[in-house]
């Protein structure tokens, strides 16, 4: 029988069961408003003083989905709570920060390179992400990145101008800093003229002056040597002295700060190893900020978190003054990048170093943990100093996270329900099945599955096995209790081997 006859005699448009990941799944975008894992609430927390919180889960129990429902959560609360927004940032794509890390490092083995990370690298990778957002609002430029939910006055630049100086420079600073690869240095001095910040790069001035000193100077030296004045000799000899004492002085001091702002770049290329800029275009933008303000600034040239710490408060300051109390930080998808590739103490070695009582505790500032399953037991080996410096006691931790049979069967009614075509009667999971089994069989079944990916696996291979089972001239639209039984086997054995870690998803 053709599966679309099945569907069609339910009422339904498109198969309710047919994909497994969120971010590709057209059904979960029309129910993720309504319908939300029990916990969802307690993990998301109050978005007006942002927490931190670790959640481990295995592969399909929802994590992907709930970073997504999490992002759209952020933007309702910031339409209704004007004065108490929060900047919601996934921190999930890390193939190119791996990338660039890799270039810096010149570490080609992958588990090496990852033990070399740190948390510095990651406070700039969450920088990375969020700086150039905030930059694209503000010069009005067109956004690039939907993983970041930023609400803005419509007019984000004059919103910014209203700021106090200091707010303003340091959001000039972080885009020195912090911007994408391809345009930063081009971006530094739009957005400080959107800012109306002047330009106090003295270097320009330092060197027109050595050049029109020195000009004088030679031209007054060639002048004396062809036609020698034949009195007040000395007076000439002194206007030469002074002329190139004042060009040598202008030009020594004019090299140092170019010199200066060279080795500042080179550092900073070298130090922010995740961003990927080349050290010509940290140059550009120093040259942007000023030699005076940009060399007295505590740049994040070294392998120390503090000036990353400070770099965070510098954010966090603009946020504020943006009407923005705070910033909360989705991670995900630790076990995907190419270097990762599921390996679980490649895992581990990658989004360790996030765990930081300092960093997790920051005023106005959380960070939402979302990992698999096969980190929980790493983490329970962890010595007791590891626990001391996360403080994982003050966070809001998830062993494990389960859907309930119950919860499941409705979860699956609301994608029959999404799927259903227009005047069709709705429908629940235990219509599609033989009249002998009750709703409580099937909840049964769902809740040995316990992971939405694997309850949709067992419906969607209960449908597809009886279509294929069921000759197009006698149709039968009802699931029968066997095939329900075998297909049931097979899946909870299935998930059960994926949880000893003994096959793949």
């Amino acid at each position: 029988m053709n599966l679309s006859t099945f569907l069609a005699h339910h009422g339904l448009v498109a198969n309710p069961f047919r994909a497994e990941e969120a971010r590709q799944d057209d059904v979960f975008a029309r129910i993720e408003r309504d319908f939300r894992h029990p916990d969802f609430e307690k993990i998301c927390g109050d978005l007006s003083r942002p927490a931190s919180a670790v959640v481990f889960g295995e592969r399909g129990s929802g994590k992907t989905a709930m970073r997504m429902q999490m992002l759209r959560r952020i933007r309702e609360h910031n339409d209704r709570e004007r004065g108490e927004r929060c900047l919601g940032v996934a921190y999930d794509d890390f193939d190119g920060m791996l990338r660039a890390f890799e270039r810096s490092t010149g570490i080609s083995d992958p588990v090496r390179l990852l033990d070399r990370l740190t948390l510095a690298d990651h406070m700039d990778g969450i920088l990375h992400r969020v700086v150039p957002a905030l930059v694209d609002r503000v010069l009005d430029d067109p956004a690039r990145d939907g993983g970041v939910a930023l609400d803005l006055e419509e007019d984000a630049a004059r919103q910014m101008r209203q700021l106090d100086r200091r707010a303003r420079h340091d959001l000039l600073l972080l885009q020195a800093l912090y911007d994408r690869p391809e345009d930063a240095a081009m971006r530094t001095g739009r957005l400080r003229k959107a800012l109306r910040l002047p330009a106090s790069d003295a270097l320009p001035l330092i060197l027109f002056g050595t050049a029109a000193f020195g000009l004088v100077f030679f031209v007054i030296l060639i002048w004396s040597l062809v036609s020698p004045p034949e009195s007040r000799i000395w007076a000439w000899n002194t206007a030469i002295v002074v002329l190139g004492i004042v060009a040598a002085a202008l030009g020594g001091i004019g090299g140092w700060i170019t010199l200066r702002r060279v080795a500042a770049a080179r550092r900073l290329h070298a130090a922010l190893r995740v961003v990927g800029r080349p050290s010509s275009s940290f140059r550009a933008s120093l040259a942007e900020l000023g030699s005076e303000d940009a060399l007295e600034e505590r740049l994040p040239t070294g392998s120390d978190d503090e000036p990353r710490f400070a770099m965070f408060r510098r954010l966090m300051g603009v946020l504020h003054g943006l009407d923005h109390a705070g910033l909360l930080v989705i991670v995900d998808r630790v076990d995907e990048p190419t270097l990762v590739s599921g390996d679980p103490g490649r895992m581990r070695a990658l989004i360790w170093p996030v765990f930081s009582a300092k960093f997790l505790a920051q005023e106005g500032f959380g960070v939402k943990l979302l990992l698999p399953l096969e980190l929980r037991s790493m983490l329970a080996r962890e010595s007791n100093e590891f626990f001391r410096a996360a403080r994982l006691d003050k966070q809001n931790l998830v062993e494990r996270l389960t859907w309930p049979g119950a919860v499941l069967y409705d979860l699956c009614t609301a994608r029959l329900a999404a799927c259903r075509a227009d005047g069709a009667a709705p429908i629940s999971p235990s219509a599609l099945f033989e009249e002998s089994m009750r709703p409580q069989d099937i909840v049964d079944a769902l809740d040995q599955l316990q992971q939405p990916r694997d309850a949709f696996k067992f419906l969607y291979a209960c449908i597809q096995e009886h279509c294929g089972a069921t000759p197009e001239e006698s149709p039968s639209f009802r699931i029968p209790r066997a095939l329900f039984d075998a297909v049931r086997r097979r899946q909870v054995e299935r998930s059960q081997g994926i949880l000893r870690g003994e096959r793949a998803g």
